[in-house]
């Protein structure tokens, strides 16, 4: 019977069916610990997660019940006609709302709770379009507000009218025939001298003193006579020397003086002759 011969080096590879069947038993050996592992991981895993879920659930049984106390303890705040008289205030809207109590941000709230959202077309006329909560839209058309510069103008018939007061009078005077003739700021408040003055530098309107072409003040009449100034608002007094009120603390503006006035400057008076006298 015929035999083929091999080399010795074919018979000392190993053949890989044979290194497959050495091995097959260890892997056997080593899969049931594997599994066995994972399975422990994982029932851990639910473990925690089923703890933590029942945690929750009486986390949250407890805010309930603790809801419910607030609830019941805010019941017991307020009897029943105090409830009658919180329903009837709240049926009652307007009245709410025109309370001189109700200040800017409750008004706000108020709205808060009735209109869902608004929506605003700015063109010739202001175009508002409400949503209200319960669904119902509502659109409503205004005229448009004027800007602020426009607002705060003083009209010009007060302008011109103030303009010729001061041909006469002073800003005091001013301020009360505008008042006498119903006139008033863009406020609605009455005009004061102060008010006056600032209609008159804002609109360049001149004063008193700005308008009497050649008049003097009591300095420069008390420089020109050689006389203190005390002396020329004396005779301003008496009526020896004319002036002319332009402003409020006794400002006046005095007249050229002439040769009588320089006279009456320098002759002593009969009060003043009989002081001396007595101190004599």
């Amino acid at each position: 019977m015929p035999c083929s011969r091999r080399s010795p080096s074919a018979w000392s590879r190993p053949r890989p069916c044979a290194a497959r069947s050495c091995n097959a038993p260890a892997t056997r050996l080593n899969w049931p610990a594997g599994a066995t592992l994972r399975s422990i991981r994982t029932r851990l895993v639910a473990d925690a997660l089923e703890a933590d879920w029942k945690a929750r659930l009486r986390d949250l049984d407890a805010l309930q019940r603790e809801h419910e106390h607030q609830n019941e303890a805010d019941r017991s705040l307020l009897d029943e006609p105090a409830q009658k008289r919180i329903r009837a205030l709240a049926a009652d809207f307007p009245r709410i709302w025109n309370d001189e109590r109700t200040g800017a941000v409750e008004r706000k709230r108020m709205l808060g709770l009735l209109i869902e959202d608004v929506t605003l077309l700015v063109e010739e006329q202001v175009n508002i379009h409400i949503r209200w909560r319960g669904g119902r839209t509502q659109s409503l058309s205004v005229t448009r507000p004027r800007p602020m510069s426009v607002i705060r103008k003083t009209p010009a018939q007060v302008v011109a009218l103030m303009n010729e007061l001061l041909e006469t009078a002073n800003d005091q005077q001013i301020a009360a025939r505008l008042n006498e003739l119903g006139h008033r700021n863009w406020r609605g408040e009455p005009f004061t001298l102060k008010k006056v003055m600032l209609v008159r530098r804002t609109y360049g309107v001149k004063n008193r003193y700005e308008r009497e072409s050649g008049m003097l003040t009591g300095e420069e009449v008390a420089q020109q006579l050689g006389v203190c100034a005390s002396t020329v608002h004396q005779l301003g007094r008496k009526g020896i020397l004319k002036r002319h009120r332009y402003a409020t603390n006794h400002r006046y503006l005095y007249e050229p003086a002439d040769s009588n006035d320089r006279a009456h400057a320098f002759q002593p008076d009969a009060a003043h002759l009989s002081d001396l006298i007595a101190r004599m």
